[in-house]
């Protein structure tokens, strides 16, 4: 059953994965939130994002499945991105990340080695929690974007910030700054969910590098979580090795695992077009004839060497069109 008029309040008592935080990924896609079922869906424009971690019960792949076809015959998107403990079948040709989910008790006693760092850097920073997404922080994201490897989706989120950081969204920059004013850290934190604090981006800076600011800003992390009777900190996913690393040194454990698919679909097809013709024979058919209509061909690149000219062109032979035309024009 498709629900549009949802009960945020009710989705957020429900939480348990940061992208349940309907505030904060609405204001970050600009779309609407609805349900299927026990899933939760982000519509905007013609993208759609299907989150697969059921809001109630045991995750099912075959259920998801279904509510994700059923959202993609209501929205009608072209482009969707879909996440889950593990990818139903339909969709694990489309797959583009694994990973895994950390989190953090509230309760968790910080470690004496880890207090001393913290107090360490606490002695020549200046912590406080703001709404404001200044200059400063557009240079401390573009400082660690630029130097960090990163997915797409994750490098949009900081890009994006500057969207969702407003008063009145539950958010805050939880910000460390040095004696001369400069911001040396920065975490990004997400309120809105009933039983857990999401940590949703951080940095810090190496041009005004102070040694554990990043431990100062965690300490701090956990007393904001004690002190809003939060009963855990979401991390978010491993994302690399160093973050993942400075995670399980705070106690972050691995609790969920996490997969993404994305497909993104030509204007002859929908999203929903290209599962019923990857998985379902007629509908395979009929789309290929749909397809095999010569489509135009772009893959062409030319290579010079030594006054010499030579042309490559490629294709991708798991689909059935036919670039017929195009090649004649070509030759």
């Amino acid at each position: 059953m498709l629900i549009e008029n949802i009960d945020k309040n009710d989705i957020l008592t429900k939480a348990n994965v940061p992208e349940h935080s309907v505030p904060f990924m609405e204001s970050m896609s600009g779309g609407k939130a609805f349900l299927v079922r026990s899933y939760l869906f982000y519509h905007a424009d013609k993208l759609l994002m299907a989150i697969g971690f059921p809001l109630t019960g045991a995750y099912k792949s075959d259920d998801f499945y279904k509510a994700l076809y059923e959202a993609l015959d209501y929205t009608g998107a072209a482009e969707c991105f879909a996440i889950c403990p593990f990818l139903p079948r339909q969709l694990r040709p489309f797959q583009k990340e694994l990973d895994q989910y950390y989190t953090l008790s509230a309760n968790r006693q910080i470690p004496s080695r880890l207090e001393r760092l913290a107090q360490r850097a606490a002695s020549t920073l200046r912590v406080e929690e703001g709404t404001e997404f200044t200059l400063a922080h557009r240079h401390l994201w573009a400082e660690f974007v630029g130097r960090t490897p990163l997915s797409a989706n994750v490098r949009r989120l900081y890009e994006e910030t500057h969207k969702v950081i407003t008063p009145g969204s539950n958010l805050i920059l939880l910000n460390a700054w040095d004696a001369n004013n400069n911001l040396v850290a920065c975490l990004l934190l997400d309120l809105n969910p009933r039983n857990f604090i999401s940590y949703i981006l951080g940095a810090h800076s190496r041009t005004h590098y102070t040694p554990y600011a990043s431990d100062l800003l965690f300490s701090k992390m956990l007393a904001i979580a004690k002190r809003e009777g939060k009963e855990y900190i979401h991390l978010g996913l491993g994302i690399n090795d160093g973050i993942r690393r400075f995670k399980k040194k705070w106690g972050g454990a691995a609790t969920m695992s996490y997969e993404m698919a994305a497909w993104q679909i030509s204007p002859q097809f929908n999203a929903k077009d290209i599962l019923q013709m990857v998985y379902s024979s007629p509908a395979r058919n009929q789309f290929s004839e749909k397809a095999a209509k010569n489509k135009k061909f772009n893959m062409l690149w030319e290579i010079e060497r030594n006054g010499r000219r030579s042309w490559i062109g490629g294709t991708a032979h798991f689909f059935s069109c036919s670039f017929d035309t195009s090649f004649r024009k070509l030759f």
